[in-house]
C-alpha cells in the first residue's frame, strides 16, 4: 500500500507538473455579431448561456442561434457566420487549425489570409469538408431530411473519405445523403442569407490596420472603422479609438466571465474592443488613451486581460475585512510584464511579454519613477466581487475609493490574484440559486447530430443540449445506387434535389461475395451416401462406382470449399495489410506533417527570433536616427539662435548708424539754421548800422549846413565863426569795437 501510494504521489506530480508547463491557447476566436437571441456553451458545469458580442470562442466552445437570430464568429482573417436555428460546436482552434461541425442549420464562411500549413475543416453529421484556400463557402446540415450541403461561391473546397476526397469546384455544390450514401453535384445558388454575409464581406476594411498588426490578431479588422493610428516618437504606431468620452478609460466599459481554460477574462462593450483588450497594452498619450500593439509579428499571442490587479482577498470598500470585499484593476503600460493568474509557461510569458520596453518616456526623464505608475493612477476601477459573478457591466458597478486610500494598495501578484479572485465554485454555487438560471436556447440544440425538438413550455435543462465535440470520422467509402434501379430511385425520401445529378463514388469497391455461403460450410457432409443394402456382385460394383464417384465429388467440392476458403482468407489478408499500410501510411503521413509543423514552428520561431532581431536593429537605428535628429536639431537651434543674435546685432548697429546720421542730420540742419539766423541778425545788424551811420551822416550834413548857414548870417552880422567841438573819444572807440566784432563774424561764417 505504501508503494502505491508513493506512485500514486508521483504520477499527480508528474500530471501537476505536465499541466503547469502546458501552453495556452495563443489563438483565440470571438463573437464578433449577434441579431437575436444567441447562446454560447463554454462550460460544462454552467452549460448553455447568454452570448456577449466579444466573448472569447476556443477550442470545446458551441454557439447556437434561435430561430430568426444570426450571428458571426471571427478567428483571424476567417468570419464563420450562422444562420438563424444553427448550431456550431467548435472542436478545436489552434495556431494552424480549425475544427468545427455543423450539427444542424448554414453556417457561411469567409476565408481570407489563409497561409499554407493552415488546416480548415467543417464537419456534419453525414460528410467531412475541407477547405483549401481563400474563397466563400456555405455548408448545411438537415438532420430531419438526413442530409448535409458544401457550396463553393469561390475558392478550393473537397469532401473527405475515407479512400481519398471528392473536389467541389467553384461555383458547385455537392449535397451527401445519410440513408443512401450517395452524393450529388448541383449548380450553387444563394440566398437572403448568403447576401447577407456577402454585405457583411463588403463592410471588411483592414488596409491601413494590416501595416501595424497581423492578420493572425483576431479583432483586428475593426480597427479601420473604429479608430485612427498615429506615429508616437516614444512608442511607434498608436492606434487611437474615435468618439470615446472624456473620462473614458480602459477595461471601463464591459463585463468580466469566466472562460476556461484562463478563468476569469474580459468581455468589452465596444464593437473594437476585443484586439485592444487581448493583444498590446495602453498608454496616456497627448490627453487620451492610445493603444500600443507592439512591434509587428506574424503571430502575437493572447490574453484574457493585459491588466495588472490591486489590493488583495480582504480589501473592502468601508476598510473592515470582510465587509463589501471589492477588487481592483488598472491597464498595463508598455513598460509593464503581464503576469498570468492561470498556469502557462515560459514560451507563452515569452510571447505575450515581447514588446515591453523598460524605459521612461521623454517627457518623464530625469523626473524620478513617477511615471511608472501613471495607468495605475489614472485608470484603476474597483467593482465588487459580486460584480464579476453576476457578470454585471463594470460602468454600472464602480466603488468610489479616494484616491489616497487607493494608492495605499499594493500591487498583488498571481498568487494573490487567484486568492482575490472569485473561485470557479462560487461561480458554480451562485448558478445554482434562486434567480440565478442560465439562458438556455428557446430551441433545444441538437445532442451528437440528433435532430433538434422545439422548447414546449418552460426552456430545456442544459444537460438536455450537449454539443459534440468530438473529431467525427471521416466517412466510409460512399456506395454507388443499385443497379437494378435508377439512380434518381437511391436517393433520399422524397426523390433528388431538383437539377441532381446523382454520381456513384468511383472509389466504391463492390461487396465480397463468399459462393459457399449459401449452404452447409461442409460440402462432404452433403454427399456422404447412406449404407448399401445387400445386393450381388454387378449391383454391389455399381453401388462401389457410384460411392467412389461421390466419395471424388465430395473431394472435389471440399477441395473448391478449400479453396474459395483459403481465396477469402488471402482477400481478407490481403485486406489487412492493405489496411495495415494504410495505417502505415497514415502514420508516417502524421509523422511527416508533425515533422514539418515542427520545422514550420522552428522556422516560426527563427523568423520570430529573426524578426525580434530586426525590431530590435530597427529600435536601436530607429534611437541612432533619432539621436541624430536632436542633435542635428540642437545644432540647427543653435545656428538658428546665432543667426538671430547677429542679424539683431547688425539691425541694432544699423540702428545706431541711422540714428546718428540722423542726429548729424538734424545737428547739420540747426546749426544751418542758427548760422542762417546770424546772418540775418548780421544782415540786420549792419543794416541798422549802415542806416545809422546815413541818419548820422545826414544829421552831420544837416549840422553843417546849419553851421554854414549860422556862419553865413554872422559874417552878414559881422561876428567870429564858432570854434568846432572836440570829437568825443569814448564813442569812436565803442564804433570801431562793433565793427571789429561784425569783421569777425563774417571770418567765422565764411570759415563754415
Amino acid at each position: 500500500m505504501r508503494r502505491i501510494a508513493l506512485v500514486l504521489s508521483s504520477l499527480i506530480a508528474c500530471s501537476a507538473a505536465l499541466s503547469q508547463a502546458q501552453e495556452p491557447p495563443g489563438r483565440v476566436g470571438r463573437l464578433a455579431y449577434a441579431e437575436g437571441g444567441v447562446s454560447m456553451y463554454q462550460d460544462p458545469e454552467q452549460g448553455w448561456e447568454q452570448a456577449y458580442v466579444n466573448s472569447p470562442v476556443t477550442s470545446e466552445n458551441s454557439v447556437w442561434t434561435q430561430p430568426g437570430a444570426r450571428a458571426e464568429l471571427r478567428v483571424g482573417g476567417t468570419a464563420l457566420r450562422l444562420d438563424e436555428d444553427t448550431q456550431l460546436d467548435v472542436s478545436e482552434i489552434a495556431d494552424d487549425a480549425l475544427e468545427a461541425g455543423v450539427a444542424r442549420g448554414a453556417l457561411n464562411v469567409r476565408v481570407r489570409y489563409k497561409q499554407g500549413a493552415e488546416r480548415f475543416a467543417i464537419s456534419t453529421p453525414h460528410a467531412r469538408f475541407i477547405l483549401e484556400a481563400d474563397g466563400r463557402y456555405r455548408i448545411d446540415a438537415d438532420p430531419d431530411a438526413n442530409q448535409s450541403r458544401l457550396t463553393v461561391f469561390s475558392g478550393a473546397a473537397s469532401m473527405e473519405t475515407s479512400q481519398g476526397r471528392v473536389r467541389v469546384d467553384p461555383g458547385r455544390s455537392i449535397v451527401v445523403h445519410g440513408a443512401s450514401s450517395e452524393y450529388a453535384f448541383e449548380t450553387a445558388q444563394d440566398d437572403a442569407f448568403d447576401r447577407w454575409a456577402l454585405e457583411r464581406d463588403n463592410q471588411w476594411r483592414d488596409a491601413v490596420s494590416r501595416r501595424y498588426v497581423s492578420t493572425y490578431m483576431t479583432g483586428y479588422e475593426d480597427l479601420d472603422g473604429y479608430g485612427q493610428w498615429s506615429q508616437d516618437a516614444d512608442y511607434g504606431a498608436l492606434w487611437f479609438p474615435a468618439r470615446v468620452a472624456s473620462d473614458w478609460a480602459p477595461y471601463r466599459n464591459g463585463r468580466w466571465s469566466y472562460v476556461r481554460p484562463w478563468g476569469w477574462t474580459w468581455i468589452d462593450d465596444e464593437p473594437w474592443g476585443y484586439a485592444p483588450s487581448h493583444y498590446g497594452r495602453w498608454v496616456f498619450v497627448r490627453n487620451r488613451w492610445g493603444w500600443d500593439p507592439g512591434r509587428r509579428v506574424e503571430r502575437p499571442a493572447w490574453a484574457p486581460a493585459l491588466v495588472g490587479w490591486v489590493g488583495g482577498a480582504n480589501w473592502s470598500a468601508g476598510g473592515s475585512p470582510g465587509a463589501s470585499n471589492v477588487i481592483a484593476w488598472y491597464p498595463l503600460a508598455p513598460w509593464e510584464r503581464y503576469e498570468p493568474w492561470y498556469r502557462s509557461n515560459a514560451n507563452y510569458l515569452g510571447r505575450v511579454n515581447s514588446a515591453v520596453q523598460d524605459r521612461a518616456p521623454r517627457g518623464w526623464q530625469g523626473h524620478g519613477d513617477d511615471w511608472r505608475r501613471i495607468n495605475r493612477d489614472r485608470a484603476t476601477t474597483v467593482v465588487q466581487r459580486d460584480a464579476m459573478l453576476d457578470r454585471r457591466p463594470v460602468q454600472h458597478s464602480i466603488v468610489a475609493i479616494a484616491p489616497d486610500a487607493l494608492r495605499r494598495q499594493q500591487t498583488i501578484g498571481p498568487a494573490q490574484v487567484r486568492q482575490a479572485l472569485p473561485q470557479h465554485s462560487e461561480l458554480i454555487r451562485r448558478r445554482a440559486e434562486p434567480g440565478q438560471a442560465t439562458a438556455a436556447p428557446s430551441r433545444r440544440p441538437a445532442a451528437s447530430g440528433a435532430p433538434a425538438q422545439a422548447s414546449q413550455g418552460a426552456p430545456q435543462q442544459n444537460s438536455l443540449a450537449l454539443p459534440d465535440f468530438s473529431r467525427r470520422p471521416t466517412p466510409a467509402v460512399l456506395a454507388p445506387a443499385p443497379a437494378n434501379r435508377p439512380p434518381s430511385q437511391a436517393t433520399r425520401p422524397g426523390g433528388p434535389f431538383p437539377g441532381a445529378r446523382i454520381e456513384p463514388n468511383p472509389l466504391a469497391a463492390p461487396p465480397a461475395v463468399n459462393p459457399a455461403a449459401g449452404g452447409n460450410a461442409n460440402p462432404a457432409a452433403r454427399a456422404e451416401p447412406l449404407p448399401p443394402a445387400p445386393v450381388n456382385d454387378r449391383q454391389r460394383e455399381a453401388q462401389q462406382l457410384q460411392q467412389q464417384r461421390q466419395v471424388r465429388e465430395a473431394q472435389q467440392l471440399q477441395e473448391r470449399a478449400q479453396r474459395e476458403a483459403q481465396q477469402q482468407r488471402e482477400a481478407q489478408q490481403r485486406d489487412a495489410q492493405q489496411r495495415d499500410a494504410q495505417q502505415r501510411d497514415a502514420r508516417q503521413r502524421d509523422t511527416q506533417q508533425r515533422q514539418a509543423r515542427e520545422a514550420q514552428q522552428q522556422e516560426r520561431s527563427q523568423g520570430e527570433a529573426q524578426q525580434q532581431r530586426e525590431a530590435q536593429q530597427r529600435d536601436a537605428q530607429l534611437r541612432d536616427a533619432q539621436q541624430r535628429d536632436a542633435q542635428q536639431r540642437d545644432a540647427q537651434q543653435r545656428d538658428a539662435q546665432q543667426r538671430d543674435t547677429q542679424q539683431r546685432q547688425a539691425r541694432e548697429a544699423q540702428l545706431q548708424q541711422e540714428r546718428a546720421q540722423r542726429e548729424a542730420q538734424q545737428q547739420q540742419q540747426r546749426d544751418a539754421q542758427q548760422l542762417q539766423q546770424q546772418q540775418e541778425r548780421a544782415a540786420r545788424a549792419g543794416q541798422q548800422q549802415a542806416q545809422q551811420a546815413q541818419q548820422a551822416a545826414q544829421q552831420a550834413l544837416r549840422a553843417q549846413d546849419a553851421q554854414r548857414a549860422q556862419e553865413a548870417q554872422r559874417a552878414a552880422r559881422g561876428a567870429p565863426p564858432p570854434q568846432p567841438a572836440p570829437a568825443n573819444p569814448v564813442a569812436r572807440g565803442e564804433r570801431d569795437k562793433e565793427a571789429d566784432k561784425a569783421k569777425e563774424k563774417e571770418k567765422e561764417e565764411k570759415q563754415r
